[in-house]
């Protein structure tokens, strides 16, 4: 593959092989391929569009068989398609392993429990009495 592949506009109209009807251009970038980079499209089919059940495709340059219309293009496209080319180039970013935390038990030795605390119930015969009285004021 020679060049940098060109990015179609937004709104482009294409046909596919295998398909029949004409497919509008509704997001682009670039995919990465062994012979280096090509163009990759998400696309509606025509007349349907966005509608309710209808499923967008994802069209690779060499499916287009037909630009059957040119979408809008501005200056902002080259720079857009640039863009879009380095961070197809970019090596993928790594993101750091967690680190593990430290579950082991040291079992060679007891542990110690803390001292319990005092008992502060007021009733020995009622043991929620202590959590009837809280929020209370005394």
């Amino acid at each position: 593959m020679s060049g940098t592949p060109k990015l179609l506009p937004l709104g482009s109209a294409v046909t596919i092989a295998d398909s029949d009807i004409p497919y509008i251009i509704i997001a682009r970038g670039f995919q990465k391929s062994s012979a280096g980079f090509l163009a990759g499209y998400k696309a509606l089919p025509h007349p349907d569009g966005a509608a309710a059940g209808v499923k967008e495709i994802v069209i690779k340059q060499t499916q287009i068989t037909a630009v059957v219309h040119r979408g809008h293009e501005t200056a902002d496209d080259a720079a857009f398609a640039k863009k879009q080319l380095e961070n197809a180039k970019a090596p993928p970013v790594q993101q750091p392993a967690v680190a593990e935390p430290d579950l082991t038990v040291d079992l060679s030795r007891p542990t110690s429990l803390p001292p319990a605390a005092p008992s502060a119930v007021r009733n020995p015969k009622d043991p929620f009495s202590e959590l009837r009285s809280k929020g209370k004021r005394r």
